[in-house]
């Protein structure tokens, strides 16, 4: 009896004798259903590549752990029980000791406040690899004259109008308050611009980087660094070293994970996808409004239907059970229609790029990235069936309500 159920749900969605305006209507659902399941699966899929991109640039620049000392005070550059930790975690592939802090960068009076970060000059390149994202000069701490080399952001050098060769200053806030009551100058060091890099905004307009021995110098922390940056080795989880770290540290030491250095920002990223994933949601939601009025005018109009069957032996839970398979096809349809025609602009974007980013030559891609998440497609299906499901229990409800004889009487 199971299969006489489907068959009459499947007739009365999909039959072929008449065209009717119930058949017409229960089409634009199925419609209505496939819009939207293919809009949230490519909509999506573009906030993944998108979000994908900025990880992959920030987690270029960012290391996989960051350790600094709890009360955000500096650390001793051979601290013996930060290092001996480290040693027993075979999953760190790098070290590299770390100083840092904020100074006023001017060039051609041009002010512009900045954090200058300090790396090791052999690390650099294997700890940030800011190679990639260059667009002038090279990544190195020394000019080819020997003066003291500067990388800064594409942003700052615009700020600063300062390009490649150009000498900026770079004024530490160490002994301002001495500045006023000495009467003493603040603590300049000249720097030449060796590179330009393009990473991502917050970097570019912010950040500037020299040599572990240059910022200490700048900041006046002889024998002290702000702490160390990590490397993993591929495939360690950086969640469960952080965890390690901080119980065999203890509290003395803060350690960070590249997702906590920037977790607003990939926060901000989550709730603008599932923003955008309830607003397209709408979509779906009408659909399911269309649907309780199509199965609505169903019933109505087959009531002398309904009412054989009724009086042929089909029970009322079977009649129940027709109406809400009829929905479940509906929903059922619309997804499996939407998810291919989404999964397929999302293969032809992935493969060949069709759709290019308006005015890219000014982006770091040409065409939208997109990206392909399980969790993305789980959401958007089940969220299609269960709208559609529940669309259908009103009408078929009052379908199995109905009083044979009353629907037979009056045909």
């Amino acid at each position: 009896m199971n299969s006489f159920e489907w068959m009459m749900a499947l007739r009365y969605v999909f039959s072929k004798k008449r065209i009717t305006l119930i058949g017409i209507i229960s089409k634009i659902s199925i419609t209505g259903v496939t819009v939207g399941v293919a809009a949230l699966i490519v909509v999506l899929s573009v906030f993944n590549g998108f979000s994908a991109l900025v990880e992959g640039l920030l987690k270029g620049v960012d290391p996989d752990i960051r350790i600094e000392a709890s009360d955000k005070r500096y650390l001793a550059e051979e601290d013996s029980v930060l290092f001996s930790v480290l040693k027993e975690i075979p999953e760190i592939s790098l070290v590299s000791r770390f100083a840092e802090g904020k100074a006023l960068l001017t060039h051609d009076n041009e002010n512009q406040v900045a954090w200058v970060h300090g790396v090791e000059d052999s690390l650099f390149n294997r700890m940030t690899r800011l190679d990639d994202h260059l667009v002038m000069g090279k990544s190195r701490f020394r000019s080819e004259t020997g003066e003291k080399g500067i990388l800064v952001g594409i942003g700052l050098s615009d700020k600063l109008s300062a390009i490649e060769g150009a000498t900026i200053a770079a004024i530490s806030p160490v002994g301002l308050d001495k500045v006023f009551t000495q009467m003493q100058t603040p603590r300049t060091r000249r720097f030449e611009v060796t590179g330009v890099f393009s990473v991502q905004r917050v970097y570019d307009v912010g950040f500037a980087y020299a040599s572990f021995e240059d910022v200490q110098d700048l900041f006046q922390l002889p024998g002290k660094m702000s702490g160390v940056e990590l490397r993993l080795i591929p495939g360690a989880d950086a969640g469960k070293i952080k965890e390690i770290l901080s119980e065999k540290l203890g509290k003395g030491y803060w350690v960070q994970t590249w997702y906590d250095l920037r977790r607003e920002m990939y926060s901000i990223m989550k709730l603008e996808k599932w923003g955008a994933y309830l607003i397209l949601a709408l979509i779906i939601i009408i659909a399911a409004f269309n649907i309780v009025g199509t199965l609505t005018m169903t019933v109505l109009e087959k009531r002398r239907d309904i009412g054989v069957l009724m009086a042929m032996g089909t029970s009322r839970q079977q009649i129940y059970r027709i109406f809400l398979k009829q929905g479940l096809i509906v929903g059922f349809s619309g997804v499996l229609i939407g998810s291919l025609l989404g999964y397929g602009v999302v293969f032809l974007q992935m493969t060949t790029g069709f759709y290019q980013i308006p005015n890219s030559q000014s982006f770091l891609v040409d065409a939208f990235p997109v990206s392909v998440e399980w969790v993305d497609f789980l959401a958007t299906t089940a969220m299609a069936l269960l709208l559609t499901s529940v669309s259908a229990i009103y009408p078929a409800r009052l379908a199995s309500s109905l009083d044979p004889v009353e629907a037979i009487r009056y045909e």
